[in-house]
């Protein structure tokens, strides 16, 4: 279950980032879908209509390299390591150690 949530925590962290990167562009990206589309079209050069007829978790899935390699804010690595002790400590660093 942890897992499953810092998942979730990256992949917002991750839209939180790119739609302040995105912030001057003509488009709101109210929603972590509407970023994940937006970076689903850029990485991988599709159309519009074929990003927004996948799931969200098959556009996570799609930018999976992004996310491996995504660098959280001290604040958010700080968090991670706070709510990811319960779990045993090797775990829990290799989950995060990678995001920082």
């Amino acid at each position: 279950m942890l897992i499953n949530t810092f998942r979730e925590f990256v992949i917002d962290c991750y839209c939180d980032h790119w739609r302040d990167a995105y912030r001057g562009a003509a488009f709101p990206l109210a929603f972590d879908r509407d970023v994940l589309i937006a970076r689903a079209i850029n990485a991988h050069h599709w159309t519009p209509g074929i990003a927004t007829s996948l799931s969200s978790y098959d556009l996570a899935l799609s930018l999976i390299d992004d996310l491996a390699t995504f660098t959280l804010t001290e604040m958010a690595a700080h968090v991670s390591y706070m709510n990811m002790q319960a779990l045993p400590k090797a775990d829990y660093q290799a989950l995060i150690q990678p995001h920082e």
